[in-house]
């Protein structure tokens, strides 16, 4: 489709909440009306199209609620003259080591059967070369992260170097070549089950000024499923991934 102007990309990745697993869409509610404005990558297809909450964006699934579709609406509000692009690529229930492409010397798993193998990452990054080449341009704007659940035995070291390995591999390949590339984590929902990773999670925006962590703290979760966000909970999920995007700019 060529260059397009005042246009932002956004890379989503991570587990089931980056697909919105047990949330659902309200179109009655203005929030999960499309925007022409906001334009999701056709992973099956190879095209932008208008995102739209009751179809497939990327790899969620039609009906269910998108986070980074609400952190689109935020920055709108803040810059209504831009269009936002969604390049969503999650994969539920999946360890960081699906991340973390092999031979890199990091701290071993608990299991060891469990290896660096980096499948998610190697397709990601095609996806993402794809998309962005398509928009005339070979940078992201900002990554989205939201995983760790599956990692929830391993230790400290294992996740906290694996996900510094993450951030520095997607910014060789896709930062801008001045202002680098954000990248905003989020905690995860069930404190008592992964307390570790999420004190990981938050110490990483005090390893540099690129990187955030959104805080979930509070955020409804579905019905029955406290690992998940009720749809809701995902509205005001995309809604704090915004402000802590906007902190790197103020």
């Amino acid at each position: 489709m060529g260059r397009m102007n005042n246009f932002v990309l956004f890379f989503i990745t991570g587990q089931s909440n980056t697909q919105g697993t047990n949330s659902c869409v309200n179109l009655h509610d203005q929030r999960d009306h499309v925007d022409s404005r906001i334009l999701s990558w056709n992973i099956y297809e190879h095209k932008w199209e208008i995102a739209n909450l009751a179809s497939v964006i990327g790899t969620k699934p039609a009906n269910n609620q998108c986070f980074a579709f609400h952190f689109a609406k935020e920055y709108l509000k803040q810059y209504p003259y831009m269009k936002v692009g969604l390049i969503v690529y999650g994969s539920p229930n999946t360890s960081i080591n699906h991340w973390v492409p092999p031979n890199v010397h990091l701290p071993p798993s608990n299991d060891i059967f469990k290896k660096d193998i980096g499948n998610v990452f190697v397709d990601t990054v095609n996806v993402i070369s794809e998309a962005i080449k398509a928009a005339g341009r070979n940078y992201l704007d900002g990554v989205l992260w939201h995983q760790g659940e599956a990692d929830f035995m391993e230790t400290y070291e294992y996740y906290y170097y694996r996900i510094k390995h993450v951030i520095f591999m997607y910014r060789h390949y896709f930062s801008h070549p001045t202002k680098g590339l954000p990248f905003i984590v989020g905690e995860l929902l069930s404190y008592t089950y992964f307390g570790k990773q999420n004190v990981i999670l938050r110490a990483l925006q005090n390893e540099d000024q690129l990187t955030r962590c959104a805080s979930l703290f509070g955020l409804e979760h579905a019905p029955g499923d406290p690992l998940h966000l009720s749809t809701e909970g995902n509205r005001l999920m995309g809604q704090r991934y915004f402000n802590e995007y906007k902190m790197l700019f103020n």
